[in-house]
C-alpha cells in the first residue's frame, strides 16, 4: 500500500499547510526532546544517574525545556522550507511566469548567490556558535529546512518522511542544546525547609526538576550535592536572581583565544 501523501501526486503542498503539519508534529515530540536535552546535558557533565534525573520533570517542564532549545531551529526550518518551495535555491522559474532568456539567467544567478551565501552563513555560524553544540544546532535548522523544502519540490513529502525529519531535527536539537546546557537548571531559589530531622540545610539551590510531588535540587554549596525533597518539606522559598550565564566558547574562542571548552549542564549559582 502506498504511503499516505501530504499532497496529491504532481502538486506541491502549500507552505502554510506544511508549517501547520510540522508544528503539530513538533508539539507531540516536545516532551521527548526535553528529556533528550536534559539527558545530554547531565550525561556530558558526568552527573550520576543522568537518565533518571532527565525524566524527573513535569510534561510542561519538559516541553518548556524543548521549546527553549528548539525555537531558533524551527524558524530556520520554516524559512528554508518556504525558500526551497518557491524555487529560490534551485533556479526554477515560478509557474506563473513565462520563460525568457533574461529571466532564466537571473534565476540561475540568484540561485547560485543564494546557495553561496547559505554555505558561508552555515560555516560562520558553526565556527562562532558554542562548540560543539553549534554543529548540531546548524544541522538541525539548516539540514531540516533544506530536506523538507527539497522533498516538497520533488513531490516526495509523505507523513512518514516529515515525521522522520521531525525526529531527526529533534535529536540534533537535543544534542546541541544539551551540550550547551541550554534550558537546564535555569531556576535558582533560596529554600527554607521544615524543622525536621534529615532535611538539608537552608540555602540556595538550583531546581533541576519537579515530578510526583518531589523537588530535585542541587546545592550551591561547595559540594554541589544533589537532593530529592518532598514539596511539603519546603517551608518557604524566595526566588533568587540567576547570575549572568557563562557563554559556552566557540571553536574560534578555543583555537584563537585558547579558552577551555565547556559542555553540558553547569550549576549557575
Amino acid at each position: 500500500m502506498a504511503a499516505p501523501q501530504l499532497a496529491t501526486e504532481g502538486t506541491r503542498i502549500d507552505p502554510l499547510e506544511l508549517i501547520v503539519k510540522i508544528a503539530g508534529l513538533l508539539v507531540l515530540t516536545l516532551p521527548l526532546v526535553g528529556i533528550g536535552v536534559r539527558l545530554v546535558a547531565f550525561q556530558s557533565a558526568g552527573m550520576p544517574d543522568a537518565l533518571r534525573l532527565a525524566t524527573r520533570d513535569s510534561v510542561v517542564g519538559l516541553a518548556t525545556t524543548a521549546f527553549i532549545a528548539t525555537w531558533p531551529s524551527v524558524f530556520v526550518v520554516i524559512g528554508l522550507s518556504i525558500a526551497a518551495h518557491r524555487g529560490w535555491m534551485s533556479g526554477q522559474r515560478p509557474p506563473a511566469l513565462a520563460p525568457s532568456a533574461r529571466l532564466l539567467k537571473w534565476l540561475k544567478w540568484s540561485a547560485r548567490a543564494y546557495r553561496a551565501s547559505f554555505a558561508i552563513a552555515v560555516i560562520v555560524i558553526a565556527l562562532t556558535f558554542p562548540w560543539p553544540a553549534g554543529v548540531f544546532l546548524v544541522a538541525a535548522g539548516a539540514g531540516g529546512g533544506m530536506a523538507i523544502g527539497w522533498l516538497n519540490v520533488c513531490r516526495r513529502l509523505t507523513i512518514y518522511t516529515v515525521a522522520l525529519l521531525v525526529v531527526l531535527v529533534g535529536i540534533a536539537n537535543a544534542a546541541g542544546a544539551g551540550l550547551e546546557g541550554n534550558g537546564v537548571g535555569d531556576e535558582l531559589n533560596m529554600y527554607y525547609f521544615a524543622s525536621k530531622a534529615g532535611l538539608p540545610a537552608d540555602g540556595r539551590y538550583v531546581v533541576l526538576g519537579q515530578a510526583d510531588g518531589v523537588l530535585y535540587l542541587q546545592s550551591c554549596g561547595a559540594n554541589k550535592e544533589l537532593l530529592a525533597v518532598n514539596n511539603q518539606d519546603v517551608a518557604r522559598l524566595t526566588p533568587t536572581q540567576v547570575p549572568d550565564v557563562v557563554v559556552t566558547p566557540s571553536l574560534v574562542d578555543i583555537v584563537i583565544r585558547h579558552r577551555s571548552s565547556r559542555i553540558g549542564y553547569h550549576p549557575n549559582c
